[in-house]
C-alpha cells in the first residue's frame, strides 16, 4: 500500500511539473514575441504577426465616409453660416443615423443608408429630442412635393477629406423651409468643423 501511494504521489508531481514546465515555456515564447513585436514596432518596420500586419499609417489614403462615423466621437460637419444664425444646422454622421443639431436643445436623428464609399442618403424617417417647436418640419408649406416618413430625402456625397455636397430630393420643400427660419436649416455643403 506504501509503494502505491509512493508511485502515485510521483507519477501526480511527474504529470504537474510537466504541465508547470510546458506552460512556463510557451508563456516564456509569449513574451519574446512580444518583445520582437515592440522592437520592430520602435523601428517603424511593417510586421506580420497571426495573421494580422501591422504597418505605419498612410495619412493620404483618400477618405470614406464611414472615416466620419461618430461612434465615439462626434465628428461635426458645419454650413458656412454668418454668425447671426438663429440655427446651428450641424451634422454628425453615425453608422445608420445622420444626427441633425437644429439648435443646442434639438436634434433629429435621420435613418441612412450607405450607397457607396463616398454617398450617403438619407430618409425622411428619424428619432426627435427637441424642445423647440418644429411643426414647419411636419408640413408641406404650400408646397406640393414635400417629404414624407420613409422618403429618400437627400444624397449626401463626400467630395474631398473637408466637404459634403449635399442634393435634396425636395427642393422648392428645402428651400421654403429655409425662408421660414430666415436660414438655412438645409445647406447645399457642409464642411468638416476644426472644432472637433
Amino acid at each position: 500500500m506504501k509503494r502505491i501511494l509512493i508511485i502515485l504521489t510521483v507519477g501526480l508531481l511527474s504529470f504537474g511539473l510537466g504541465w508547470w514546465t510546458n506552460d512556463m515555456r510557451q508563456f516564456a515564447n509569449g513574451v519574446i514575441a512580444d518583445g520582437q513585436r515592440l522592437d520592430s514596432l520602435k523601428r517603424n518596420n511593417e510586421i506580420l504577426t497571426d495573421s494580422i500586419k501591422i504597418a505605419r499609417t498612410n495619412n493620404s489614403k483618400k477618405k470614406t465616409i464611414p472615416d466620419f462615423f461618430s461612434n465615439d466621437q462626434f465628428i461635426h460637419w458645419v454650413p458656412k453660416h454668418p454668425d447671426t444664425t438663429n440655427y446651428m444646422c450641424e451634422i454628425t454622421l453615425h453608422e445608420i443615423t445622420a444626427l441633425y443639431w437644429y439648435h443646442g436643445q434639438c436634434a433629429y436623428n435621420y435613418f441612412t443608408y450607405l450607397t457607396s464609399d463616398t454617398t450617403i442618403e438619407v430618409l425622411w424617417s428619424y428619432r426627435t429630442d427637441c424642445i423647440l417647436n418644429m411643426d414647419f418640419l411636419e408640413k408641406s408649406n404650400g408646397i406640393k412635393k414635400y417629404p414624407k416618413r420613409g422618403d429618400t430625402f437627400a444624397t449626401m456625397t463626400l467630395t474631398n477629406d473637408t466637404t459634403l455636397k449635399v442634393k435634396y430630393n425636395f427642393p422648392d420643400w428645402t428651400k421654403r423651409v429655409n425662408e421660414i427660419t430666415k436660414d438655412s436649416l438645409f445647406p447645399n455643403y457642409y464642411y468638416l468643423s476644426h472644432d472637433n
